[in-house]
């Protein structure tokens, strides 16, 4: 008789990475069957998630009820988002330049591509061309005297909104310590994936021990929609490390996303 007590050993722990994809289907499937709309150019996952973010539908009113209630599902709930949170945090995923955090997420586009600022008798203007190839530098930053009016000092700009390659730029590096948080604060105003933070010290929403929302439980749903779709987007694109660092994260990601799509039959 064979014994193969090695490969037996390896199945042991559940793998989550399979039970996040294998909970994605039946979502999937729901909102291809529910919402799916060639006139309205509703076709791909990303107009779908945005559209569920924003409309009311059944995925997204079990998590306003789940936040909303004291029940012991939805204490389950927000032990799994919590659990996430943390998870989130304490390892960046896919990586620090760009990690998905409740902290810091993007919504919808920003519609804000123009943005003057005043500051010591300067204007700062900031602004996007969004009809340049991706690959110019679309983000500018003119940086104009009061007197005379409008006068060029300074141009510079940038192929992003990064703050990496801000911080690199000889032009912010020329500058004092209070003009370079005015050009981070400006490139930030027009950057077209200018994110969202739901997190807040001690007001808002418990979610569990010193974890609060802000007061706002569409804008919470929004986050949690928008956030795990970019926690499955890095496992179907293939940039996520599937090894046992991440691997809390999608477990909680699977028990917090399974217990919503069980509101769908």
């Amino acid at each position: 008789m064979s014994i193969h007590l090695d490969n037996w050993l390896k199945r042991v722990d559940v793998d989550y990475y399979h039970m996040f994809i294998l909970s994605w289907i039946p979502f999937n499937t729901w909102y291809v069957h529910n919402f799916y709309d060639e006139t309205l150019r509703r076709t791909s996952d990303r107009n779908l998630i945005d559209f569920i973010k924003l409309n009311d539908n059944a995925y997204k009113s079990k998590i306003i009820n789940l936040l909303s209630l004291n029940t012991p599902e939805a204490t389950n709930f927000k032990t799994y988002i919590y659990e996430l949170y943390h998870e989130l945090e304490n390892n960046s995923l896919p990586n620090d330049e760009n990690r998905i955090t409740f902290k810091k997420i993007n919504l919808s586009k920003n519609a804000t591509t123009s943005n003057p600022i005043p500051y010591n008798r300067k204007i700062y203007l900031f602004e996007y061309d969004e009809s340049l190839p991706r690959t110019s530098k679309r983000f500018k930053c003119t940086i104009m005297k009061n007197n005379p009016a409008n006068t060029t000092e300074s141009m510079f700009e940038l192929h992003s909104c990064k703050r990496s390659e801000l911080e690199q730029h000889p032009e912010y590096l020329s500058k004092n310590h209070y003009v370079q948080w005015k050009l981070i604060e400006g490139f930030e105003s027009i950057n077209p994936k200018k994110p969202v933070n739901i997190v807040v010290s001690n007001a808002g929403i418990q979610i569990k021990s010193e974890l609060y929302f802000v007061n706002n439980l569409d804008l919470i749903s929004q986050v949690i929609i928008e956030l795990i779709y970019q926690l499955r987007n890095k496992i179907f694109h293939g940039e996520v490390n599937p090894n046992n660092v991440f691997l809390k994260t999608y477990e909680s990601a699977y028990k917090l996303h399974s217990q919503l799509i069980k509101s769908l039959n």
